[in-house]
């Protein structure tokens, strides 16, 4: 799965899973990656594809705060992220979310 140029320098991509699409702008200097899936191989997966359109640095930003925005992003450091300051975290989310994949086999991901 391949990034989708919809404006000069500006990507799109769209994952089946939980239907999210993430982003991708590219400047002269840096990049900026939006949102960065749910968990560590979508994440890593991310990278590939980012890697695959810029070799430039990157920032991030994060839309909000669903898991499958933002649990990707560890993959992407050490860079800034950026996300809106009543960007909240919901511990709970975590525990939730690992005992889902724990369900489906996924321990590694979990």
């Amino acid at each position: 799965m391949t990034f989708t140029e919809v404006a000069q320098g500006v990507y799109a991509r769209r994952h089946e899973e939980l239907d999210l699409t993430t982003g991708l702008v590219v400047g002269d200097t840096h990049c900026l990656v939006v949102d960065t899936r749910g968990d560590h191989r979508q994440g890593a997966d991310l990278v590939k594809a980012v890697r695959d359109v810029t070799d430039l640095p990157w920032h991030v930003v994060l839309t909000h705060p669903h898991f499958d925005h933002y649990f990707g992003t560890r993959e992407f450091f050490p860079c800034e992220v950026w996300a809106h300051q009543s960007f909240r975290v919901d511990p709970g989310d975590q525990a939730v979310w690992a005992g889902k994949y724990r369900d489906t086999g996924e321990e590694d991901v979990a």
